[in-house]
């Protein structure tokens, strides 16, 4: 299932966001186990690859801690995605997280000095 929202993009699918150079996607399929979060970010993966920055969103429910999420990477060749933030969602029966999941090419990560600064 996929639709579109004006702020979070295309849901459902990863795709090429060319106003802000990244291949991005938001999915809705709520997750209970690593293995079904590493097999969305895998099929993520597949996508041709576009612009700097690659962001994807996770849905998941209370099987999975924030440790979990937080701590889980993945490398496909020169990519390598880790999660950038878990965000709680209260007060609803299934969804518990929503994490985010990322990777940079070197020209869009910032140097020390910068971020120190």
């Amino acid at each position: 299932m996929k639709t579109q929202n004006p702020s979070i993009g295309t849901i459902g699918m990863a795709y090429a966001d060319q106003v802000n150079n990244r291949t991005k996607g938001f999915f809705i399929g709520v997750h209970g186990s690593l293995a079904e979060v590493r097999s969305t970010l895998a099929r993520a993966l597949e996508v041709p690859r576009f612009g700097s920055r690659e962001t994807y969103r996770i849905l998941a429910d209370g099987r999975l801690s924030e440790a979990e999420l937080k701590d889980l990477q993945m490398v496909i060749e020169d990519r390598r995605l880790h999660c950038e933030a878990v965000v709680p969602v209260r007060h609803h029966d299934i969804v518990a997280h929503i994490a985010y999941y990322a990777h940079n090419n070197p020209e869009r990560s910032n140097s020390v000095t910068t971020t120190s600064q």
